[in-house]
């Protein structure tokens, strides 16, 4: 076992402070910056909340500190890769500690000394593989989650299950974030075009026991940019069904369910090389501005 050590480093032109094997320390809480009213915040573990302006702008739920260190295997990221070995098929999940004894892994984190990204990389020594994430802003845009994906051995075929759950709909008030999830998760519609890629999560109405009408016309919108030939997946159910090897129907509506935006591809991967994509997160969308952004998403 390793001990976690500190440095200073250089990506892509800017500076970073990294702590190797940091999952050797106890979860830590971050915060990221921007330059708008978009707030995120984080746990070392890769649990997170983020919105805009305010808690009931969620786009994942809204949670005291110590739900949001344990919130990693349901809330935020979520990788599954499988490739095949010597010894038949291999399935690696990044970041789930709860498979630590599996590979020989090691696990660095990356925030840049602006503090407005944030990177998570595990590299599997094992399967020689590298896998990482980063969050950062995106104005108007929201959040962009941007993967890499590295092959440090032969040329192989990898399988990708990769995104975000528990997306909440725009919307969704503060206290049943935490108090009624169950109530909440009963009034969700997610729906994808599968023309442009985009989803939008909303509430099929605004939650009440007020018998009146009370329509919900906002949504929380995702959309990917590389690997265009995925699948999307937008139930976070589909993970577990990815892993246990049954297939997930095609279904352009998941009713009362909660929300996620998977990308489900097979990538033929030459030694060295690597691939890469984003998925961009959004919330309070009117109808115009989803309109507007498919339209955007579908120009040539």
């Amino acid at each position: 076992m390793n001990s976690p050590e500190g440095r200073f480093v250089e990506i892509e032109g800017d500076r970073y402070y990294a702590i190797t094997d940091v999952d050797q320390m106890p979860p830590f809480f971050m915060s990221l910056v921007s330059a708008s009213e978009l707030w995120m915040f984080l746990s070392s573990t890769g649990g997170l909340t983020a919105g805009r302006v305010q808690p009931e702008q969620a786009i994942f739920p809204y949670l005291p500190v110590d739900l949001i260190h344990l919130a990693a295997s349901d809330t935020g990221s979520r990788t599954l890769i499988s490739v095949e070995t010597a010894s038949g098929l291999r399935q690696w999940e990044p970041f789930n500690l709860e498979q630590s004894d599996r590979y020989e892994t090691r696990r660095t984190l990356y925030k840049n000394t602006l503090g407005n990204r944030v990177i998570f990389e595990e590299e599997n020594l094992s399967l020689q593989l590298r896998f990482a994430y980063a969050w950062g802003a995106a104005g108007e845009f929201g959040f962009v989650r941007t993967s890499r994906l590295e092959n440090l051995g032969a040329a192989r075929g990898v399988n990708v299950f990769d995104g975000v759950q528990n997306l909440l709909p725009a919307g969704t008030p503060r206290a049943l974030q935490t108090t009624s999830s169950a109530l909440v998760d009963a009034y969700k519609w997610n729906e994808i075009d599968p023309a442009s890629g985009l989803a939008t999560y909303a509430l099929y109405a605004q939650i009440s026991d007020q018998a009146e009408p009370s329509e919900s016309l906002v949504a929380t919108t995702a959309f990917s940019l590389g690997l265009r030939a995925a699948r999307v997946c937008i139930a976070a159910s589909d993970f577990l069904s990815i892993r246990a090897g049954r297939a997930v129907p095609e279904s352009l509506v998941r009713r009362g369910t909660r929300g996620a935006y998977f990308l489900h591809a097979t990538l033929s991967m030459a030694a060295g090389a690597s691939e890469s994509w984003q998925i961009v997160v959004n919330t309070g969308q009117s109808q115009a501005e989803v309109v507007a952004l498919r339209k955007t998403l579908q120009a040539p």
